[in-house]
């Protein structure tokens, strides 16, 4: 979902360095999100489902709301 919302623009339209370096941004920043919580959970701070979902479900969210905000504008 997150990779959708990144690649959905026509190379036409330019804004082809924003879409990329915004790709990479969320990746990165996904990627960070899961090691915390998965270090969160090896430290029994938080209950390993939620640690394990959490992840998913803001990267689904953020790229939904990503989304539905470049296919309303």
């Amino acid at each position: 979902m997150l990779a959708a919302s990144v690649s959905l623009r026509f190379f036409r339209m330019g804004g082809v360095q924003k879409m990329v370096l915004s790709g990479v941004g969320a990746g990165f920043l996904l990627y960070v999100l899961s090691k915390v919580t998965e270090d969160l959970s090896k430290a029994e701070l938080m209950h390993p489902i939620a640690a394990a979902w959490l992840p998913v479900v803001v990267g689904s969210l953020t790229g939904f709301l990503a989304l539905l905000y470049q296919e309303d504008g």
